[in-house]
C-alpha cells in the first residue's frame, strides 16, 4: 500500500512538473531572404526562406486577417487530416499592402494590422 502511494506521488510531482514547464518551438534559424509570391487566387503573399532551409508562407487573406504556414526542408505541406480547416475558404479580396525593410526587421503593413518580422533570430510580431 505505501508503495502505491510512493508511486502515485512521484507521478503528481512528474506531471506538475510537466505542466509547468514552458513549451518551445524548434528555433527557425535566421531571416535569409524574403519574396513576393502571390496567392492562387491573387492576394498578396510572401516567402520566407531561413539560413537553415524553414520555410514560411506568409498569406493576406484581408486587412485585418493573414495566414502564416511554416514548414522543414523548404517545403510546406497539408494538414495531413480530414479536420476542419481553421481558415475557411473566402474569396479573394484586393488588399492593399507595404512591405518595409530596416536592418532590423521587416514590416507588412496594411490598414489594419503590422507584422514584424525580425531578422536575427527570425521572429514574427503582430501588432492591430
Amino acid at each position: 500500500m505505501e508503495s502505491r502511494f510512493r508511486r502515485t506521488g512521484l507521478m503528481v510531482a512528474l506531471l506538475s512538473a510537466l505542466a509547468a514547464a514552458p513549451a518551445v518551438a524548434e528555433p527557425l534559424g535566421n531571416l535569409a531572404r524574403i519574396s513576393a509570391a502571390p496567392g492562387k487566387d491573387g492576394s498578396p503573399g510572401w516567402d520566407i526562406r531561413t539560413d537553415n532551409g524553414m520555410l514560411l508562407r506568409v498569406d493576406l487573406l484581408g486587412e485585418d486577417m493573414l495566414r502564416v504556414q511554416a514548414g522543414r526542408n523548404g517545403t510546406l505541406s497539408g494538414a495531413g487530416d480530414k479536420a476542419a480547416p481553421i481558415v475557411v475558404p473566402q474569396p479573394a479580396t484586393k488588399v492593399a499592402a507595404q512591405l518595409e525593410e530596416d536592418a532590423t526587421e521587416v514590416r507588412i503593413r496594411t490598414a489594419a494590422l503590422v507584422l514584424h518580422i525580425q531578422r536575427q533570430p527570425l521572429r514574427l510580431a503582430l501588432d492591430r
